[in-house]
C-alpha cells in the first residue's frame, strides 16, 4: 500500500497538509488519460505532484468544488513524500 503526504503552500501564504493514497493516484490516471497525457510521473513530474495534492485535498479550499486548473493557479509550492506502508509487513529488527 502506498501513502502520500505533503504540504501545499498557496500564494496567500496559507499552508495545507494532505494525505492520500490509491484514490489520488487513480484520479491522476483518469485526468491524464482523458487529456491524452502520459500518466507516468516521470513524464510530467510537476503536474503529477500538483494533481496528487489536488486530488488528496479534495479541492474544496474555498468551500466549493473548483477545478484543477483554477486551483493550481493559487498554488505557490507543493511538497510530496511517498511512503510504502505495507500493512502485512512485520518489523523483524532486533531491539
Amino acid at each position: 500500500m502506498m501513502r502520500l503526504k505533503g504540504k501545499v503552500t498557496y500564494l496567500d501564504g496559507t499552508v495545507e497538509e494532505y494525505t492520500g493514497g490509491i484514490n489520488a493516484l487513480a484520479a491522476w490516471e483518469q485526468h491524464a488519460h482523458t487529456r491524452k497525457l502520459d500518466s507516468s510521473p516521470e513524464k510530467s513530474p510537476m503536474t503529477w505532484t500538483l494533481y496528487v495534492a489536488f486530488a488528496s485535498l479534495g479541492a474544496t479550499r474555498t468551500g466549493k468544488d473548483i477545478g484543477f486548473d483554477t486551483w493550481r493557479k493559487n498554488v505557490d509550492d507543493v511538497s510530496l513524500e511517498v511512503e510504502d506502508a505495507n500493512p502485512t509487513q512485520t518489523d523483524t529488527s532486533d531491539e
